[in-house]
C-alpha cells in the first residue's frame, strides 16, 4: 500500500509543470444543449425535489442574461447559470437516482424543443451567443497569459550601474554583505593602496640609483686663477 502510494504521488516537476500549464476555455454550447441543462434541470426538480435543496449555486439562470427576458417557466427553478458556473474537473462518479434513464431523458427533451414556443426558442439562441463571446472573452486571456509565461526573463545589463554596485554589494549573489565585512574590504583596499605605493616608491629609488652609477653626474674643471 505505501509502495501503490509512492508511486502515485506527483514529481516536484509534475507539480510544478502542472502549476503553470494554461487550462483551455471552455468549449461554446449550442442554443439546443443549453435547453438541455435547463429542461433536465426541471425534470429533476419534478422528479426528486429534495435534491434541490442540497444545491447552492453561485448563480442562477434568472441573471444569465437580461435581453430577452427569460421565460416564466424557468424563473426561481434553481438551474446553474451557464455563462458562469462552469465544472473545471471531471465530476466524480455519484449513485444514479433511478427515477429516470439518460435515453428516456434525451427523448423527453427533444420532444420538448420541437413542441417549444419561439420566446423560448429565441432565449436560448440568445442564450447561446451570450457563451460565444465568453469564449472569445476566455480565449483572450488565456492567450495574452500564455504569450506573458513564453517570455524570457530578461537580466539587467552588466553596464547598469545598479547592478554593477549590488554585485560589489553581494545582494546580486544572494549572499548580502555584513557591515563587518564591508569594513573589511574596505581596509584591505587601503592596505593594498599602501602597498602599492610604497612599491612605486622603491622602484623610483632603485631607478635613481641605478642612474647614478650609469651616469654619474660630470664635474666642471676649475678655471685656473688668473
Amino acid at each position: 500500500e505505501c509502495l501503490s502510494e509512492a508511486v502515485n504521488t506527483p514529481s516536484k516537476d509534475e507539480v510544478e509543470s502542472k502549476q503553470n500549464e494554461v487550462p483551455d476555455a471552455k468549449k461554446t454550447r449550442s442554443s439546443y444543449s443549453l435547453f438541455f441543462q435547463a429542461e433536465r434541470q426541471l425534470i429533476m426538480n419534478d422528479l426528486c425535489p429534495e435534491l434541490r435543496s442540497l444545491v447552492n449555486y453561485e448563480s442562477y439562470l434568472d441573471d444569465a442574461i437580461t435581453h430577452p427576458e427569460l421565460p416564466a417557466r424557468y424563473r426561481n427553478a434553481g438551474i446553474a447559470n451557464p455563462l458562469i458556473v462552469m465544472r473545471k474537473e471531471r465530476r466524480k462518479h455519484r449513485k444514479v437516482h433511478g427515477k429516470i434513464g439518460f435515453i428516456q431523458l434525451c427523448h423527453m427533451i427533444a420532444d420538448r424543443w420541437k413542441t417549444s414556443d419561439s420566446e423560448t426558442k429565441s432565449y436560448f439562441k440568445s442564450l447561446a451567443m451570450a457563451d460565444l463571446l465568453r469564449f472569445k472573452k476566455e480565449e483572450d486571456s488565456i492567450s495574452r497569459k500564455a504569450n506573458i509565461n513564453s517570455q524570457p526573463h530578461v537580466h539587467p545589463s552588466i553596464s547598469d550601474t545598479n547592478f554593477v554596485n549590488r554585485t560589489h554589494n553581494g545582494e546580486i549573489a544572494g549572499v548580502r554583505k555584513t557591515p563587518s565585512d564591508m569594513l573589511a574590504e574596505l581596509h584591505q583596499g587601503k592596505e593594498t593602496n599602501r602597498a602599492t605605493s610604497k612599491y612605486h616608491q622603491y622602484e623610483t629609488s632603485k631607478y635613481h640609483q641605478y642612474e647614478s652609477a650609469v651616469h654619474p653626474p660630470q664635474v666642471m674643471p676649475e678655471e685656473s686663477v688668473k
